[in-house]
C-alpha cells in the first residue's frame, strides 16, 4: 500500500468544545433505551463519500449507544433554502435530536429556536449549539507554513466561503502567510455560471502558480478532477472523503490535511446523545 508523503500528508485534527482532547463516554446502563428514539442527520452537499468517514464513525457510536442508526440526508444544490426544508421535515417526523452541517450561518436562528437537542460537526450552525469540529484555523495556518520561505508563487482558491468554517480557514491562511511575509494569489470564481472545474482549470494555466492552496472538500474533489490530466501546480488543501485519498494516493494532489471526520461522527453523536439524556455526558480524558 502506497504510504501518505510529506508533512501533511496525513493529520488527523479535531477540536471538541474549545479544546483537543481524547473523549470517552460513560453510556447510563441504568437508564432504559428507548427503541423508538430518533436521531436526525441532515448535512450540506449531495454527494454521500463527502461524508462516509463522518457516517462509520456515527455508526459506531449508534452500536455502542444501542440505537438505530439514521441514514444521512443530503440537502443538495438548493443551499441553505432547500436544507431549511430537510430541517423542518426532519423535526415534523419526530426527530428526537439533530446532527447538523449547516450550508452557511443564515441556518442558526432555525436551529438554535428548536425545542429538541442539536450538536453541529462544522462551525455555522449557531454559537449556541454544541460543535464537534476540525481546528480549521490550525489546518489552514499548516498549510500557509507548509511552503513559506521557498519563493514559491501561491495561490489560494476563493471557494465555498460563504461556509463559516471554509471562511474561517480562509482568513486563518491569509494571516499566517502574512506573518511570514508570503505573498498570496486569489483565484476566485467571478463569472457566473461558469463551472468550478472549468474556472479552476483556466486559471491556473493563466496565472501559472507553483502551489495551489485548497480549502474544502468539495473544492478539493473538484481541483483533482480538473487537474487529473495535466495539473502543471503542486496541489495542497483540506479534505476527507474518499476521493479526495484517492486523489493523493495518484500523485493528483500533493499534501493533505486530513480532518477526522470518523472521530467527529462519533463523537457528535455521543454528544448529542448526552443532549438528548441517553448517556451521561462525554469526560475528558488527559
Amino acid at each position: 500500500m502506497k504510504r501518505f508523503r510529506g508533512p501533511l500528508a496525513f493529520v488527523a485534527i479535531f477540536l471538541v468544545f474549545g479544546g483537543f482532547v481524547i473523549w470517552t463516554l460513560q453510556t447510563d446502563t441504568s437508564a432504559q433505551k428507548k427503541p423508538d428514539v430518533t436521531i436526525a442527520v441532515v448535512l450540506y452537499g449531495d454527494t454521500a463519500d463527502r461524508w462516509s468517514s463522518l457516517d462509520q464513525g456515527l455508526r459506531q457510536a449508534c452500536v455502542e449507544l444501542g440505537i438505530e442508526k439514521p441514514a444521512l440526508t443530503l440537502a443538495g444544490t438548493e443551499g441553505a433554502e432547500g436544507q431549511l426544508a430537510y430541517l423542518q421535515r426532519a423535526v415534523a417526523n419526530g426527530a428526537n435530536g439533530l446532527l447538523v452541517a449547516a450550508e452557511d450561518p443564515s441556518l442558526a436562528e432555525y436551529l438554535e429556536s428548536l425545542s429538541i437537542p442539536v450538536v453541529a460537526v462544522e462551525t455555522g450552525a449557531g454559537e449556541n449549539i454544541p460543535c464537534v469540529q476540525a481546528d480549521d484555523s490550525a489546518m489552514a495556518r499548516a498549510l500557509a507554513n507548509l511552503h513559506a520561505g521557498k519563493g514559491k508563487t501561491v495561490a489560494v482558491l476563493a471557494e465555498n466561503l460563504h461556509r463559516q468554517n471554509v471562511k474561517v480557514r480562509f482568513d486563518a491562511f491569509f494571516e499566517r502567510a502574512s506573518e511570514l511575509g508570503q505573498e498570496v494569489l486569489v483565484l476566485e470564481n467571478t463569472e457566473l455560471g461558469r463551472p468550478t472545474e472549468q474556472f479552476i482549470r483556466y486559471e491556473v494555466r493563466a496565472q501559472n502558480p507553483d502551489v495551489l492552496i485548497v480549502l474544502d472538500n468539495e473544492t478539493l474533489e473538484t481541483t483533482a478532477t480538473a487537474l487529473v490530466t495535466d495539473p502543471g501546480v503542486e496541489v495542497c488543501g483540506i479534505g476527507s472523503s474518499d476521493a479526495v485519498v484517492h486523489a493523493l494516493d495518484q500523485d493528483i494532489l500533493d499534501e493533505l490535511c486530513f480532518s477526522n471526520e470518523y472521530a467527529i461522527g462519533y463523537i457528535g453523536t455521543l454528544t448529542l446523545a448526552a443532549e438528548m439524556g441517553l448517556a451521561k455526558e462525554p469526560q475528558p480524558v488527559e
